[in-house]
């Protein structure tokens, strides 16, 4: 199941300055054989919600090991197919309890094996294309479609600051965030180029350095113009502040 996040809010706003939005989610899972189990009926209602939403171009990344290539782990992206979106928008398909590899729907459903006629061999006639009886379980794999995905980039900002919150590290403090800011490669950079890391804003937004409402839409907007030495003085001055007091 998806677990509250007291973050997510501050999440979608600090994307929102950036002029970024939301392209999905990701889920781990055990190992599986993808080919038999693309989706979980899970994963795939929650990425028919998300396309739902907020549109066709957000994707669903599953994590996990790959059960005919020992400890390697794997990552894929998919998407639901439209049809099963346009199920989802008339309250048709939920996720089906008895069967992970099933959804469910209120109405039985036919699924049609392949978009193409074919031809009789005996006959030479056309045949339309066969289909399964009308079931209220469908296999995820009929709606679930692969989608080749690249390395995301940009010039705006970059993402080599801690990670918040992750499993099994210690947490984050501004003590992270002056080590990051004075380590040998940004040394010499001016304090906009310092702080101009995803990560690390956004831990001062969850943190609430600086409030996401009130002073991150001027921070993000000196960052992404020229001119931002006088307008982030006054931010440079309480941040380095705060982290020398946190020293102490």
């Amino acid at each position: 199941p998806q677990l509250p996040d007291a973050a997510e809010e501050k999440t979608d706003a600090l994307a929102k300055l950036f002029g970024l939005e939301r392209v999905g989610v990701i889920a781990t899972h055990g190992p599986r054989d993808k080919s038999v189990v693309p989706l979980s009926s899970t994963e795939l209602i929650t990425v028919t919600k998300e396309q739902s939403r907020f549109g066709d171009h957000c994707v669903i990344v599953t994590v996990g090991p790959a059960s005919d290539q020992g400890n390697t782990v794997t990552a894929d992206a998919w998407q639901a197919t439209e049809q099963a979106v346009n199920l989802y928008r008339a309250g048709l398909i939920d996720v089906c309890d008895q069967h992970a590899q099933y959804i469910q729907s209120k109405e039985p459903l036919e699924v049609v094996l392949g978009n193409d006629e074919s031809t009789n061999a005996a006959t030479g006639k056309k045949q339309p294309p066969k289909t399964m009886e009308p079931s209220h379980f469908v296999d995820t794999k009929w709606m679930t479609g692969y989608i080749g995905i690249e390395a995301f980039s940009t010039p705006l900002f970059s993402n080599k600051f801690a990670r918040y919150d992750r499993p099994g590290e210690l947490p984050l403090s501004l003590q992270n965030v002056g080590a990051f800011m004075q380590a040998p490669t940004r040394t010499r950079l001016s304090f906009a180029e310092q702080i101009q890391d995803y990560h690390m804003l956004f831990f001062l937004a969850v943190q609430n350095i600086f409030d996401i409402k009130a002073d991150f839409p001027v921070i993000i907007s000196a960052l992404m113009g020229k001119d931002n030495a006088n307008a982030l003085k006054g931010y440079e001055e309480i941040l380095k502040g705060m982290i020398k007091s946190s020293g102490k």
